[in-house]
């Protein structure tokens, strides 16, 4: 599944959720022209891909092109489907028991920057996620009841793991912004009395 969002509470939902069912995620720039998204999809193998309505033209544009069976939006745009659509059942159709080797199943394909050349998939599998926090949080950086101000982009593999998996892991509260912006970002520090960005 490709991941086509900003960085907004959902994210963790939608990846945590795929990856418990075995699931391969490729988490996508939200600013990527169409070609580039499409280049993404077709290297990764996405079936699906989950967006915002903002983002619902690109992602229908680039998933026609790469074969993307279907193209699920939070709320509603047109020749998407509903997220929601996917919480109708009773549940019955999640499976039980998922099998999954934990260090040899990939569960995150992040593309890298492109800094030397073209962007390129880095193979992420659960024991690599679970790994990294372990190094990271070996001495938890964070206490319980802090309050992490996030800017940067979940698609990244650093916010990705530290910002989102490890403050997750740490049971602190996480306030998101999508962008900086002077006036959101310091009303954001003050408002939810932010220790750490």
């Amino acid at each position: 599944m490709a991941i086509y969002l900003p960085n907004i509470i959902e994210y963790p939902i939608i990846f945590y959720g795929v990856a418990f069912l075995g699931g391969v995620l490729t988490t996508v720039n939200p600013l990527y022209s169409v070609g580039e998204f499409e280049r993404q999809l077709r290297i990764s193998g996405a079936k699906y891909i989950v967006t915002i309505p903002p983002l619902a033209d690109n992602a229908k544009d680039a998933a026609a092109s790469a074969g993307v069976t279907s193209v699920f939006v939070f709320g509603e745009a047109p020749g998407c489907e509903s997220l929601s659509s996917l919480l109708s059942d009773d549940g019955s159709a999640f499976p039980e028991h998922v099998q999954i080797n934990t260090k040899e199943d990939v569960v995150a394909l992040p593309f890298s920057s492109g800094t030397t050349g073209r962007s390129k998939g880095v193979m992420v599998t659960h024991h690599n996620m679970v790994a990294g926090l372990v190094l990271i949080f070996e001495n938890n950086i964070f206490p319980d009841d802090a309050i992490v101000l996030n800017l940067l982009p979940f698609y990244h593999i650093y916010a990705l793991l530290l910002m989102m998996g490890g403050c997750l892991k740490a049971g602190c509260k996480i306030v998101l912004l999508s962008r900086f912006e002077p006036v959101s970002f310091l009303k954001a520090i003050q408002d939810y009395k932010v220790w750490f960005i």
